[in-house]
């Protein structure tokens, strides 16, 4: 064999071993490194070195947004049950779902929805007393005296039923979650204000006190028939709904009676108005 045919040879030989050993290499060094490809992007993961060209929160033909609310009908109820249809949302991942409510959570909403009604009652019964004592015709002093008898006796109805239900769902615990009491106390804020604002237009009327008054029970009344209805949609206690439901019955006679008492003094101030143009 020639000189220059060895060393082809001997070139070929140390080329096939030099791929052997680089082959048994490799493979060793993929098992004892299985994530050194990590930052490699494959078909299913972005390429975080690679800039994101497709918009967050993109969603397939016929998908909803996660954190996108869909309400049941209003007085809508689960298949087979008395229960409510609860709201419905995507889950956002590493957010909480949104209307989708342990046990706890729904008594949390209970537990709410109470106190609200208490604040109510209040209101009315403090209202209530201040017309009965400045009113000026007997019709309105006997509807405000009506106001606080009627609201004093759901209002103790109401915090009994607080008291019952805290200590069915809570004996150790009566208090709601962090977040569902400081929703509350921000709820009962807005009511204390809305009460000032009431007792200082009612302070601040003279002549015309029984109209101011009467034209706020239509608003207030109206506002809590509404209030109501969405309670009871939200709310899961079997007593709590029929507190809501009597409430509401009580609410709508105090409405009608409010909106006669409102009609009745129209007339009145439209026959005056008559006998004035006469003279």
């Amino acid at each position: 064999m020639s000189t220059k045919n060895r060393f082809v040879v001997a070139a070929l030989a140390l080329f096939t071993v030099g791929a052997v050993v680089f082959a048994a290499y490799a493979a060793d060094d993929q098992q004892t490194n299985p994530n050194q490809n990590q930052n490699q992007a494959s078909p299913n993961q972005a390429n975080p070195n690679q800039p994101n060209t497709t918009p967050p929160n993109t969603f397939q033909q016929g998908g909803t947004q996660p954190g996108a609310i869909q309400p049941g009908q209003p007085g809508a109820t689960q298949p087979g049950t008395n229960q409510p249809v609860p709201y419905q949302a995507n889950r956002i991942p590493g957010q909480m779902e949104v209307g989708r409510l342990n046990q706890q959570g729904r008594q949390d909403v209970d537990l709410f929805l109470i106190p609200c009604l208490i604040d109510a009652n209040n209101a009315e019964v403090t209202l209530g007393n201040l017309a009965s004592q400045r009113g000026q015709s007997s019709e309105v002093k006997n509807f405000a005296q009506e106001m606080v008898k009627d609201h004093t006796d759901l209002l103790n109805q109401t915090k009994q039923l607080q008291t019952t239900m805290t200590q069915q769902v809570r004996p150790q615990n009566p208090n709601n979650t962090p977040v569902a009491a400081e929703l509350f106390l921000i709820k009962s804020e807005i009511d204390k204000a809305c009460l000032a604002s009431d007792q200082r237009m009612l302070q601040e009327a003279q002549d015309d006190f029984d109209r101011v008054y009467i034209g706020m029970q239509i608003g207030m009344h109206q506002h809590v028939l509404d209030t109501l209805t969405v309670f009871d949609n939200h709310a899961t206690s079997p007593d709590l709904k029929k507190a809501i439901a009597q409430a509401s019955q009580m609410t709508k006679t105090h409405l009608d009676r409010a909106k006669k008492i409102w009609k009745d003094e129209q007339s009145r101030q439209a026959s005056r108005d008559n006998n004035e143009s006469r003279k």
